[in-house]
């Protein structure tokens, strides 16, 4: 579940997406950029911060995954800032 945050009322969300290649935790669309978002959590830093478990590979699955989205969406988006 994700926690409740603000955001601006013109940004639309997709959550969860899913494909063999690999998955994406939560779609942001603002205007004509789209934002793919890892969502980690850690209950405590003993295990790292959440940022450090998102190592190149896990990335590299990431945009590989989002390549894949926009290819299924007609490449309806001008501007992936990877």
């Amino acid at each position: 579940m994700l926690p409740a945050i603000s955001v601006r009322r013109d940004i639309e969300f997709c959550t969860e997406v899913s494909h063999e290649i690999g998955e994406i935790d939560l779609i942001a669309k603002d205007r004509d950029t789209l934002v793919f978002v890892e969502v980690k959590t850690r209950r405590s830093v003993r295990c790292g911060l959440p940022a450090e478990a998102v190592n190149y590979r896990k990335q590299r699955k990431i945009i590989q995954t989002a390549m894949w989205y926009l290819r299924e969406k007609n490449g309806w988006i001008k501007h992936l800032p990877f």
